[in-house]
C-alpha cells in the first residue's frame, strides 16, 4: 500500500514551518485582474519508477508498489495576467521559484505563494515551501523563496542590485542584528550566533531575495544559516538609506513606516 501524505495534512505542515521560521505566509487573492494565483500542481501525481531510478537505488519496493511512486502536491503558481515582454520574463521567474515541484524522490510537495506587494513599478512574491523526501525521517525540508520584480524591465532585484559594494558589511551586520533578535524573542539561546549570521551573509555576496511588505523592503534570509531547530526563515528589513534604486527608494521613502 502506498504511503501519502493528505494535501490539507501538507499545507498545515507548511504553515507550521513557516510559522516556526518567524512569518506566517497566507493565501492571498488578488485585489484586481492584474495577477493570478492558480496551481502548478495540485492533487495525487503518479511516477512509474524507470530503470535509471532503479539503477541509483532510488526503487522505494515499499512505498512504491508495482514500481509506481506517488506524490501529493499543492503548489501554488503565481502569474502576471499582462502578456507583455517583461511580464513574460517575470512569469517565467515565477514559474521557477516554485520548481521544482513533484518528483519521483518526493512523497509531497507544498508550496504556498503570496503577492506582497504590486503596483505599475514593482511586484513582491514570497512563497512558501515544504517537500517530503521519501524516507526524510522528518528532516528539514523547508525553505521560503522571495522575489521582488521590476515590472518595466522584468529583472530580478536582489539585495546586490540595490546597496553599494562598500556599504555590504554595514548591511550584513545590520541583518545579522535583526534576525539574532527576532531568534531570541523565541529562544534566549539561538544555536546560531550574530558573528556567524554576518559571516554567511557576507559568503552570500548580495544574492539573497527581497520582497515589499507594509511600506518595508524585507531581505529573505534562509536556511543555509539555520540548523532545523533555528526554523528556515528570518525576513530582515533593509534600511531605505541603503537602497539606490530611485524608484524602489522613493516607494519606501513615501510609506509612514519606512525608515
Amino acid at each position: 500500500m502506498k504511503r501519502k501524505m493528505s494535501t490539507r495534512g501538507i499545507a498545515a505542515a507548511a504553515l507550521l514551518a513557516a510559522t516556526a521560521g518567524g512569518i506566517v505566509l497566507t493565501r492571498q487573492s488578488a485585489a484586481d485582474n492584474s495577477f493570478d494565483i492558480s496551481k502548478a500542481q495540485t492533487g495525487e501525481i503518479a511516477f512509474k519508477l524507470t530503470a535509471k531510478d532503479l539503477a541509483s537505488g532510488m526503487a522505494y519496493e515499499d512505498e512504491c508498489p508495482g514500481k509506481t511512486c506517488y506524490c501529493d502536491a499543492d503548489v501554488d503558481k503565481v502569474q502576471l495576467t499582462a502578456n507583455d515582454a517583461a511580464a513574460k520574463k517575470i512569469n517565467q521567474s515565477l514559474a521557477a521559484q516554485v520548481a521544482p515541484f513533484c518528483a519521483v524522490s518526493l512523497q509531497s510537495s507544498t508550496s504556498t505563494s503570496r503577492v506582497t506587494f504590486i503596483n505599475g513599478d514593482f511586484m513582491s512574491v514570497v512563497s512558501d515551501q515544504l517537500a517530503m523526501p521519501r524516507g526524510g525521517g522528518g528532516s528539514c525540508h523547508g525553505k521560503t523563496v522571495a522575489g521582488t520584480y521590476d515590472r518595466q524591465s522584468g529583472a530580478e532585484l536582489q539585495l546586490k542590485d540595490v546597496v553599494k559594494p562598500a556599504d555590504m558589511p554595514a548591511v550584513a551586520n545590520l541583518l545579522a542584528q535583526s534576525i539574532i533578535t527576532a531568534q531570541m524573542r523565541r529562544d534566549p539561546e539561538p544555536l546560531t550566533s550574530e558573528a556567524e549570521i554576518a559571516k554567511g551573509l557576507a559568503q552570500k555576496n548580495g544574492k539573497l531575495g527581497l520582497f515589499i511588505d507594509n511600506g518595508k523592503l524585507m531581505v529573505q534570509v534562509d536556511q543555509f544559516l539555520f540548523s532545523c531547530a533555528d526554523g528556515h526563515s528570518f525576513p530582515a528589513q533593509l534600511p531605505t538609506k541603503f537602497v539606490t534604486n530611485e524608484k524602489l527608494r522613493n516607494l519606501l521613502s513615501a510609506s509612514k513606516v519606512a525608515p
